[in-house]
């Protein structure tokens, strides 16, 4: 009977049993805590991988589509970018249109889920899911309408698109850094063309006034020099860089 007591005491107590199930539920509750918290981590990181898609897109199809019309166009109402923007268009709270010829913008969209449906050539509809599988909600300001030609800033204000998922805080995606190098590098084009044009000015200057023209107009004698001349109050060189007339020295 002794031995039989002994044992029994080597087992566990009602309490014991219990506060072992009680600390196995608490054991359950934080694994499954944790295993939200990562899903909700996943989706969260899944909503900002896509959304930074998106600003790739917006950056891409400026430059994209600009490069295009340098290659391809005489402005923004010939034939072959007539149809494009500069910027995407906001359709309803839910899809975008962008105007495009360029694949890697289309490709970006896809890779992220996006689904891409065209409606005519170069003209797609986009519309775009968060990490909680729940469409982002757009607005926009300022877009770049097709067949005429970008002014920017507009009276100082840059394009801006707003992405707003379903939870968390809402992306403002502009264009201010675009449009800036934009702008100096249009800049540098404007003085590389001064310069060229104070250096042409130079050249023909030099070679008016090495120029002879020796003669009688209108009975006003026309003496030796360029620049002595009468009629050279319009020089041809003026000439060459505004129109195609001759470029004789002498008129």
């Amino acid at each position: 009977m002794d031995r039989k007591r002994r044992l029994f005491r080597k087992g566990f107590t009602a309490m014991e049993i219990v506060l072992a199930l009680i600390f196995i539920m608490f054991l359950l509750g934080a694994f499954e805590e944790y295993q939200r918290s990562m899903e909700v981590r996943r989706k969260v990181d899944e909503t900002l991988w896509r959304e930074k898609a998106i600003q790739h897109v917006v950056e891409r199809l400026y430059f994209a589509n600009l490069e295009y019309a340098k290659n391809n166009c005489y402005g923004w109402q010939d034939a072959n970018c007539q149809v494009l923007s500069l910027t995407p268009r906001v359709i309803d709270s839910t899809t975008l249109e962008i105007r495009t010829w360029d694949s890697t913008v289309l490709n970006t969209l896809a890779q992220v889920g996006c689904r891409v449906q065209q409606v005519q050539p170069a003209v797609y509809r986009v519309e775009c899911w968060d990490g909680w599988g729940r469409p982002f909600q757009f607005s926009d300001q300022y877009e770049h309408t097709p067949a005429t030609s970008y002014t920017a800033p507009y009276n100082g204000n840059v394009y801006v698109l707003t992405v707003t998922p379903s939870k968390g805080n809402a992306v403002a995606i502009d264009l201010s850094k675009e449009i800036d190098y934009s702008l100096t590098k249009s800049e540098d084009i404007l003085n590389t063309i001064g310069s060229a044009i104070v250096r042409f000015v130079q050249i023909k200057r030099n070679e008016e006034l090495a120029n002879v023209c020796d003669s009688s107009s209108g009975g006003t004698y026309d003496p030796a020099g360029g620049l002595g001349s009468w009629d050279d109050t319009i020089v041809p060189w003026v000439w060459e860089i505004v129109s195609r007339t001759p470029n004789a020295l002498c008129s």
